[in-house]
């Protein structure tokens, strides 16, 4: 841990992501907690992992870009989690984008070591008219939750677009994501951690 909080790596796996990937990079970016890392997968369009690649160049220190070669999410995260090096490891989504205090929030709730696992709200983009909104608007309802507060949950119920968990007690108790499944990191880190 730094003197001032907590180093954090934020994992981004996502296949086809070229329409998303500006925006959440550049939100994260504006964030008003410094030490942290991310780490892109991309893969599926050509252009996906060349804005990755775009944005490591022009951030080096901030970003890395990993290519993934086929749509899977776990064996996307595992190879991220080669290159982590933060004490948390922050799980999102390509196509969200996050207020300006999401890792200070992250990095003030695990200071309280009882904590292993963390996950926070999140809402749908409401401009998209598919059945993901229509879904997320019926189990978070259509209200005024701010993506993402970093409340704590506490059970096996994690929002796979926003998890954190200590990379120490992940390594030591889980190790990696299973890659039998394609997806499933949220219940896994539900149940295990």
């Amino acid at each position: 841990m730094s003197q001032n909080g907590f180093k954090l790596t934020i994992l981004i796996p996502r296949w086809n992501a070229e329409p998303y990937i500006e925006n959440c990079l550049n939100s994260l970016l504006k964030n008003d907690y410094d030490d942290y890392k991310i780490i892109v997968i991309a893969g599926g369009t050509k252009n996906s992992f060349k804005i990755a690649l775009r944005y490591q160049k022009k951030y080096p220190r901030k970003i890395i870009a990993l290519e993934q070669k086929i749509p899977h999410k776990n064996k996307a995260l595992n190879l991220g989690l080669k290159e982590a090096d933060g004490d948390i490891i922050v799980i999102t989504d390509i196509d969200c984008v996050y207020q300006k205090n999401w890792l200070s929030r992250i990095n003030e709730i695990f200071q309280d070591e009882k904590y292993n696992v963390i996950t926070g709200s999140f809402i749908p983009y409401q401009d998209r008219e598919n059945s993901l909104v229509e879904f997320n608007n019926i189990i978070h309802g259509n209200n005024d939750i701010k993506f993402p507060h970093a409340e704590i949950i506490i059970g096996n119920k994690l929002c796979g677009a926003n998890a954190m968990f200590r990379r120490e007690v992940f390594m030591n108790k889980i190790g990696k994501f299973e890659e039998v499944s394609r997806t499933g990191d949220d219940k896994i880190l539900g149940k295990s951690l």
